[in-house]
């Protein structure tokens, strides 16, 4: 971004892009914090409406508290730009982590499916999906845990409008579960498929599906 600030928030390092928001480290210089700072693309949400919408559908998320959940803090709008503020997670996406050191061992892949799936139950039982569980999504820390990012964005990505064509809210091909391809809508089950894709991914250092075709799911 041009400017430095967004809001009462000051910009520091991009930290990742994607088809749907650019992803700061920023301060909240008025509680004196840092966060991660996700800036959605204009496209995203076009009008206020839109927008409504997308809040809606990730409140929910916002009220989710885990130690391996990283937490919406804070929504709004600044300077003609819409934003998301979560907890920051330090380390690097689990796909980094594979690409650069290949399979994990045993034991850490143990770890990883008992934090990210503990982060999931506690999200279910409140009613939430997280809709998009894939390594990326998921953050290793220095001190080897696992914190899942992104929860109940794609439904609210959904809720503006955005259609499958347009590659944002549908998930991830390698990552989604054959009822949604069948045009069924997710449960919590669609989230543990997920999950299951991603522990063999980790396993064994290879992507389980990277041959799938994309194809609607709307």
């Amino acid at each position: 971004m041009a400017n430095k600030t967004l809001g009462k928030y000051e910009l520091f390092e991009k930290l990742g892009e994607g088809a749907t928001a650019e992803v700061y480290r920023a301060r909240d210089t008025v509680l004196g914090r840092d966060v991660a700072l996700k800036v959605l693309r204009p496209a995203l949400v076009a009008d206020p409406g839109s927008f409504e919408r997308f809040m809606k559908e990730a409140q929910a998320a916002a009220g989710l508290f885990h130690s391996n959940i990283a937490t919406v803090l804070d929504m709004g709008e600044a300077q003609g730009r819409y934003f998301i503020a979560m907890r920051l997670i330090t380390g690097r996406s689990l796909d980094e982590e594979i690409r650069k050191k290949g399979a994990l061992g045993w034991k850490d892949v143990l770890r990883l499916a008992e934090q990210v799936g503990s982060a999931l139950d506690h999200a279910h039982q409140q009613g939430v999906l997280h809709r998009d569980i894939k390594p990326s999504n998921i953050i290793c820390t220095p001190q080897g845990d696992y914190v899942l990012t992104d929860f109940g964005l794609q439904r609210a990505m959904a809720s503006t409008g955005m259609t499958s064509h347009s590659g944002a809210a549908v998930g991830t091909p390698a990552y989604i579960a054959p009822e949604i391809w069948n045009g069924q809508k997710a449960v919590p089950a669609s989230d543990i498929y997920a999950l299951a894709c991603v522990l063999c991914e980790a396993l064994t250092g290879r992507v389980l599906r990277s041959g799938v075709a994309i194809r609607s799911c709307a």
